[in-house]
């Protein structure tokens, strides 16, 4: 899509004008240019799945792992649940659409919104505020009863806080490792995000099937919240402060 190669990969890998493309990327950051490319390996390790698990990573990747797991998780069931839920509230179908529409539309502003703050208050820090604000909206959600006004702007805020807890998450899996195992953490940290996309909905309607009132299920959608902000708190980023700003 033309966005720049990392200077982490221009250097470990050092495809064709490596050296130029990189020193393009530091003078546009501000950082001194390089004189010459660092020495390269004459035969490169293949990337062992256990590498995630290195000692300064461990913790980061199951904390990662977990947030993934919680905001997938969180996703799907209302993408999956919601218009039913409404419906079956007796407001009419094309209000439940509507809803499903605006939680998607506040998704993409929350999205967007996430790199500004980030660069304000540091990237752990906004998502776990966005944690926050999901688990505060779909409590609030619990409450709202057959007020159509009020699902709306909560359901735009449950997906402005969600999406955009999930930008986060890939912008901190990507920062957790070293170049060389980014992929294969990376990749890991949305499949384990990918079985909680699964397993949620399966989930809720095993709920409901047990006669478990809307309201409720909302408050057991609230609980993976206060567990992604809490595993926030466990990661930890290379060149990142405790205050939480890089």
């Amino acid at each position: 899509m033309g966005l720049p190669e990392s200077v982490d990969f221009l250097l470990s890998k050092q495809p064709r004008n490596a050296l130029e493309r990189a020193n393009r990327i530091l003078t546009r950051i501000g950082r001194p240019a390089l004189t010459a490319l660092p020495e390269r390996p004459e035969a490169e390790e293949k990337v062992r799945f256990t590498q995630v698990f290195a000692a300064e990573t461990r913790i980061s990747t199951f904390a990662i792992w977990g947030g993934f797991f919680c905001a997938f998780g969180t996703l799907f069931f209302f993408q999956s649940w919601l218009p039913t839920i409404i419906t079956g509230a007796g407001l009419a179908l094309a209000e439940g659409f509507s809803v499903n529409v605006l939680f998607g539309v506040g998704g993409g502003v929350g999205m967007l919104l996430l790199g500004y703050f980030s660069t304000q208050l540091g990237l752990l820090r906004v998502i776990k505020w966005y944690f926050f604000g999901c688990m505060l909206a779909i409590v609030l959600l619990s409450f709202a009863g057959t007020q159509l006004s009020l699902i709306i702007v909560l359901a735009t805020a449950i997906g402005f806080f969600v999406y955009g807890c999930i930008a986060g998450l890939f912008a901190t899996a990507a920062r957790i490792y070293p170049a060389h195992v980014r992929t294969t953490g990376v990749g890991w940290a949305i499949g384990i995000g990918r079985i909680g996309s699964t397993v949620s909905p399966a989930f809720a309607g095993f709920l409901f099937a047990a006669g478990w009132a809307t309201s409720g299920v909302y408050w057991i959608y609230a609980a993976p919240q206060v567990i992604g902000l809490l595993l926030m708190l466990l990661i930890v980023l290379p060149g990142v402060t405790k205050e939480g700003v890089s």
